[in-house]
């Protein structure tokens, strides 16, 4: 199992006074109970790139060293909906993790539904 949350990522500039360029560095940890907690990839974006678009990266290079979990557990960055379905259906790996709230217009009017009204058994 890995975790990509809080603790493995972090934003900070290029060190370059006059311009500064944040980044985002990911690294995923094993999170097994019984075993040390390993980083097993560390990958360096763009802060402006969303976290959700590194994901198949990510997935491609764990899957070329022979290191894909069988879930993925993921902040609330990560987890949408392509993520979900990619992850399961190219790399047979489910992403556990919770979901962006509904801000939509819809989700306010009376009468209308949002996900919070559906569950997945």
């Amino acid at each position: 199992m890995l975790g990509s949350g809080e603790g493995s990522r972090k934003s900070t500039g290029n060190g370059d006074s006059s311009a500064s360029y944040p980044t985002k560095s990911i690294s995923p940890q094993t999170c097994e109970a019984d075993a040390p907690h390993l980083s097993v990839e560390v990958t360096a974006t763009s802060a402006t790139m969303a976290d959700g678009d590194i994901v198949g990266e990510l997935h491609s290079h764990l899957d070329e060293q022979q290191m894909l979990p069988d879930q993925h557990l993921m902040d609330m960055g990560y987890v949408d909906a392509e993520v979900l379905a990619e992850s399961h259906s190219r790399y047979q790996v489910d992403i556990v993790g919770p979901v962006m709230p509904d801000t939509s217009w819809a989700s306010k009017e009376a009468g209308r539904f949002d996900h919070s009204q559906f569950l997945i058994d």
